[in-house]
């Protein structure tokens, strides 16, 4: 089988290809600073290679390859993917030899090359005049407004979520409370919109409250201390709940039970509410009783809002959410995408982040505008490793993230050593 052969690529050649070129092609993105709804993303479609040909042999090696690094690579920060093309298609255009081998001295030398060309050598600290750059080259009106408004409520700390919904208007909000969305028994809101309290007293019970006498010393207490207390559970059976309530509405009692539906999604709550509030949960797998338990002087929270949603918490001061946390993100790692956990421990560590900054995308807001404002939450991430200057004021892209420069260096090499080891190379149209 013959190998193939890289012939003279002219300079006006390599300028037409550019990703930009290529047709419509959808994708979601998915990252760390990230979490939004599947939205056509990129209108690119990089198996579209039409102005060059490849030995027949490898035409789908090739192109799957290139286009698959050059994908992940716009995925990670906006602009690297048509950065890592340009260096490929030039790399093959000035080594106008018979590839038979991976020479990691030259491709070293070449990449170098590359970043001197276009780089300041410099590598700045990560600040706010940076950033100011970035949004100024953004060419959306609508996202350079957003992007600045996040810019002025967020902080170093902040972890960043965006989600396109159905409201009129765009929504930014930031919150060092965990707002829980899980289904409960409305009932114990007495038919208002929400209960806050400002200080209770808690019990987490890993079960269902079969009679009045198993929380008797409980509602005892209650009765004389006249606290708040808040019961989470998975149920209770109707005189319990008749009690509860008709004491409350006297107002002898301040008890407000939180009883979780049986579902998927509230499988696992009481674990993650029991890791914010870092308190222990009542289970008869550890041989505890619900009587014993409620004997027991219960822990003093801060701020709870019972809601029609949900529940919004304050976390306790300790460590117990970053174990929690640490161990979920562990587990996700290790799982594929189309995994059916993967969304919902996505969204569980999501739930458990605090000093995070939601944006509620309007109706209104274009898939242009949502390609920017994620690329500026992405930059935000990785401009922290330190900054890049192009050396051109008139590049597409201006600022590199020294972790964007890591990732196009391993791109770029993985794709010549593949190349090299298929034996075939990019060639121009011979027409």
């Amino acid at each position: 089988m013959s190998k193939g052969f890289v012939k003279v690529l002219d300079e006006n050649t390599i300028k037409s290809i550019t990703l930009s070129s290529f047709s419509k092609y959808q994708k979601d993105i998915q990252n760390n600073s990230v979490i939004c709804e599947p939205i056509d993303v990129l209108k690119r479609d990089y198996l579209n290679f039409i102005n060059y040909s490849f030995d027949s042999n490898f035409n789908l090696s090739v192109k799957s390859l290139i286009s698959g690094e050059v994908w992940e690579s716009e995925c990670y920060a906006v602009g690297l993917g048509d950065t890592l093309l340009d260096l490929v298609l030039k790399y093959y255009s000035k080594n106008r030899y018979r590839i038979s081998e991976y020479k990691e001295l030259d491709v070293k030398e070449f990449l170098n090359r590359f970043l001197n060309e276009n780089l300041k050598n410099e590598v700045f600290l990560f600040s706010r005049d940076h950033v100011e750059i970035y949004i100024d080259s953004l060419s959306e009106r609508k996202s350079r407004e957003i992007c600045k408004n996040i810019l002025n409520i967020m902080s170093s700390d902040d972890t960043v979520y965006m989600e396109k919904t159905n409201r009129e208007k765009t929504v930014i909000r930031k919150s060092e409370k965990l707002n829980l969305k899980l289904s409960y028994d409305l009932d114990y809101l007495f038919r208002k919109n929400k209960i806050y309290l400002s200080e209770y007293r808690v019990i987490l019970i890993d079960g269902f409250i079969d009679s009045v006498g198993e929380i008797h010393h409980l509602l005892h207490k209650a009765n004389e201390s006249k606290e708040n207390y808040v019961i989470f559970c998975k149920g209770m059976r109707d005189d319990v709940k008749h009690t509860i309530m008709l004491n409350v509405e006297r107002n002898t009692l301040n008890v407000y039970p939180v009883c979780l539906e049986i579902n998927e999604e509230n499988v696992n709550v009481l674990s993650d509410i029991a890791s914010i509030l870092n308190v222990e949960i009542v289970s008869s797998l550890k041989g505890d009783t619900i009587s014993q338990a409620v004997k027991e002087d219960l822990k003093i929270r801060k701020d709870i809002t019972l809601g029609k949603h949900g529940i919004i918490l304050k976390p306790d001061i300790g460590n117990s959410i970053k174990i929690q946390k640490d161990y979920l993100e562990k587990k996700v790692s290790g799982m594929c995408d189309n995994n059916p956990n993967f969304s919902y421990i996505k969204k569980r560590i999501k739930d458990l982040t605090s000093n995070k900054v939601n944006i509620e995308l309007s109706t209104k807001i274009s898939n242009n505008d949502m390609i920017e404002i994620d690329g500026f939450l992405k930059f935000i991430n990785h401009g922290k490793s330190g900054i890049l200057m192009s050396k051109d004021i008139k590049a597409k892209k201006k600022i590199f993230s020294k972790n964007e420069i890591i990732v196009l260096d391993r791109k770029f090499k993985s794709i010549v050593k593949s190349i090299s080891n298929l034996g075939c190379v990019i060639i121009s149209d011979e027409r």
